[in-house]
C-alpha cells in the first residue's frame, strides 16, 4: 500500500485542471509553470497558491478488538479494513501572492481562488473515487480558514478539505 498522503497528492496533481483556476500559473511562479503540490505544511514565506496534504490519521474499521474484519483468501490469515483521513489544504495565498495573477494581468481575489481550488479538488476526488486498485477516496467536510499570523503579516486564505479513504491491509506471506 502506498502512503495515503502521497497517493492522494499524486491523484490531485496528475488530474488538476489549471484552466479551471482564476489565476494563470505562469504569472505566479517565475521558475515554475505549474501549481505546487506537496505533503507537509505550507510555508507562509513559500510559493503560493499551493496544495498540501497533511495529517494522516488511520486505524482498523470495525472488526472487533483485534481489528480483523475478514480472512484473506490466498493465505487464510486475518486482514484489516483500514479507515483513514488526511487534510488537503488548498492554500490560495494572500492578496499580494495573487496581484496581477489573472491571465489578463488583473488581480485575483484570494477568496475566489480558494473556492476554485476547493471545487477542483472535490471534482477530482468525486470523479476518481480511488487512487489505484487499493485506496478508495472521498471528499469530506471543508472549512474556509483565514490564517492571520502575526500583526504585520498578510492574511493567508485557504480551505482545509478532509479527505476520507479506505483500503485493505492484507498479510504478505
Amino acid at each position: 500500500m502506498t502512503d495515503a498522503k502521497m497517493a492522494i497528492m499524486v491523484l490531485l496533481r496528475d488530474n488538476w485542471d489549471a484552466s479551471a483556476m482564476p489565476f494563470d500559473e505562469t504569472q505566479l511562479y517565475r521558475q515554475k509553470s505549474k501549481l505546487v503540490f506537496q505533503t507537509g505544511w505550507y510555508d507562509r514565506d513559500g510559493e503560493m497558491p499551493v496544495v498540501t496534504v497533511t495529517g494522516k490519521n488511520e486505524g482498523p474499521y470495525q472488526g472487533g478488538a483485534t481489528g480483523y474484519s475478514a480472512l484473506h483468501g490466498p493465505t487464510g490469515q486475518g486482514m484489516q479494513r483500514i479507515d483513514g483521513a488526511v487534510s488537503v489544504n488548498l492554500v490560495a495565498g494572500t492578496w499580494e501572492h495573487l496581484r496581477g495573477a489573472a491571465a489578463d494581468g488583473d488581480d485575483v481575489n484570494p477568496k475566489v481562488a480558494r473556492e476554485a481550488m476547493y471545487q477542483e479538488a472535490a471534482r477530482i476526488l468525486m470523479d476518481a473515487q480511488q487512487t489505484d486498485d487499493t485506496l478508495v477516496v472521498a471528499p469530506g467536510t471543508a472549512t474556509e480558514i483565514e490564517d492571520t499570523g502575526e500583526e504585520t503579516e498578510s492574511t493567508v486564505y485557504r480551505t482545509e478539505l478532509r479527505v476520507t479513504y479506505q483500503y485493505d491491509r492484507v498479510p504478505t506471506a
